[in-house]
Formats: C-alpha cells, structure tokens, sequence
C-alpha cells in the first residue's frame, strides 16, 4: 500500500465529502453467503435527503422499498450523520434510529487512495461484526457493508447518486 500524504488525505476526504451533498437517490442489493438463507437476499431503492447540520456534519434521511427474493416488499427508513474530521483524517458514520442525541456510531472511514475510503474499525452489535467501505466519484459513490457473526454472513452493497 502506498503512504498517502496528510495533504493527500485532505484532498481525498475533502472530494467525498462533496460527493455526499449532491446524493438524492440510492439503490442496494442485499446477499445472503450463509447455508441457512432467511430472506437477506433482494434489492431496493428509495430516496435521499440531505440535510446540511453544519460544515461538517450532514443528515442522511433515507426511505424507499426492499423487495426480498420471495417477492415481498417492504417499506424502509433510515437517518444516518456523516461528520467530516480533517484533524483527524477521517470521516465518521453514525445511525441515528434513537434520534440525534443517541447516535449509534457505526464506522470511521479513512483513505485507502483517491477513490476508496475504507473502515478503520469495525462495529459491533451483539455478536455481528459489521465493516465498510466506500468507493466514490464526483457525484455517486458506493458503500459495501459487510455483516459477519455466528448466525450472519451478509453483504450490503449501497449505490448513492
């Protein structure tokens, strides 16, 4: 892996973040890698909103449809808060399902190289390891989660444009 300069990471850091501003759309597919299949396997789509809370923090309230491989549809929401630390190098995630004041903090993503953030650590719920990354470009980018745990072995691949 090549080092990327401090400046280097800021350029990089500072592209994504003005990638997130201009998301109104996102697709996903959802795919299941375990023998026992419980219906993680589908797609959906929805809409983005964003909201701008500071200069460096930024809403994500999302709502759209899941049609799993059976053919159910099922109807979704979600509010996530990117925060921007250029101190730091990194950008945060946070899922805000119990409102503003009690985020679930979920990944820090740091450069990998231009196009590619990944996560610097992993999250961690109950027995479940959920890690990400985001590969991105002017105006979309994709975020991969993957879901490992006893009972999981899950993939989330997230379009945003």
């Amino acid at each position: 892996m090549a080092f990327i300069s401090q400046e280097q990471n800021h350029q990089i850091l500072l592209a994504f973040w003005k990638s997130l501003k201009n998301i109104t759309k996102l697709t996903f597919i959802s795919r299941t890698y375990s023998k026992d299949v419980k219906g993680w396997n589908g797609q959906g789509r929805g809409e983005v909103k964003v909201t701008k809370q500071s200069h460096t923090l930024l809403i994500f309230d999302e709502k759209g449809t899941w049609h799993n491989q059976q053919g159910m549809q099922f109807n979704f929401y979600n509010i996530f808060r990117w925060g921007l630390d250029l101190k730091a190098c990194k950008i945060s995630l946070e899922h805000l399902r119990q409102g503003a004041n009690r985020p679930i903090f979920l990944l820090h993503l740091v450069p990998s190289n231009p196009h590619l953030l990944s996560s610097l650590n992993s999250y961690f719920c109950k027995q479940d390891i959920y890690s990400g990354k985001v590969y991105f470009e002017p105006f979309s980018f994709q975020l991969t989660w993957r879901i490992k745990g006893p009972h999981k072995n899950e993939q989330i691949a997230y379009s945003y444009f």
